[in-house]
């Protein structure tokens, strides 16, 4: 397994480049996406939550994975005009004694600079095994997405909480018990549909968090 990068303040001019070409065209919108037909709401923000350790875009045609700091930016995009060259975000966490004895639970939050077109939905999946940090990147050829079991779909909202629209395990979408202090756990979060795309920056605060309290 690879070493976590801890959780430092890095400089936005690590985030990603501008979408890639297939996605210029698109009405890209700060509206809320369609009523969710989730039936625990989350209301809030939860009082406390662990930032990734370590963040990566994978490109679903070649395998490849950019290595990007926790204060990156995250995209999600698919599209049949972009030869197969699809992007999912990976997200790694490491839980920290803070969530000792607490509950825990999945959250993803789009400020209101965030975007989003298509389906505007995200299906997480858990990884078998955490991608590298961006300090840790590898020379060679990276390890893949490591892509296992499907926790659910999400519809996201910008300048607020995505809600489940359906789930397949209360594994961290409903609250339960945190983890063992220590522990390392890894997302992917992949887009839905023909065309969807959703992009934010960790740095504002946005992202996929695992809220404890």
């Amino acid at each position: 397994m690879y070493p976590l990068l801890p959780l430092l303040l890095l400089p936005l001019s690590h985030a990603l480049p501008s979408p890639l070409a297939p996605y210029h065209n698109w009405n890209l919108s700060s509206t809320a996406s369609p009523k969710s037909n989730l039936t625990t709401p989350l209301n809030k923000r939860p009082p406390a939550f662990l930032a990734p350790a370590a963040l990566s875009i994978y490109d679903v045609a070649t395998g490849a994975i950019d290595c990007l700091p926790p204060t990156g930016s995250g995209l999600v995009a698919k599209s049949p005009t972009n030869s197969g060259h699809d992007k999912t975000t990976l997200v790694t966490f490491r839980y920290t004694q803070q969530t000792a004895g607490k509950t825990c639970q999945l959250f993803l939050f789009l400020d209101a600079a965030a975007k989003a077109a298509g389906s505007r939905q995200v299906d997480v999946f858990t990884s078998l095994a955490p991608a590298p940090p961006s300090l840790d990147c590898p020379s060679t050829w990276p390890p893949g997405n490591q892509r296992d079991n499907q926790l659910g779909r999400m519809d996201v909202v910008i300048g607020g909480l995505a809600r489940w629209d359906w789930t397949s395990s209360g594994y961290l979408t409903k609250p339960g018990p945190c983890r063992k202090v220590g522990s390392v756990e890894a997302f992917e979060l992949v887009g839905v549909g023909d065309e969807d795309y959703v992009r934010w920056t960790q740095a504002y605060g946005s992202g996929l968090r695992i809220g404890y309290w």
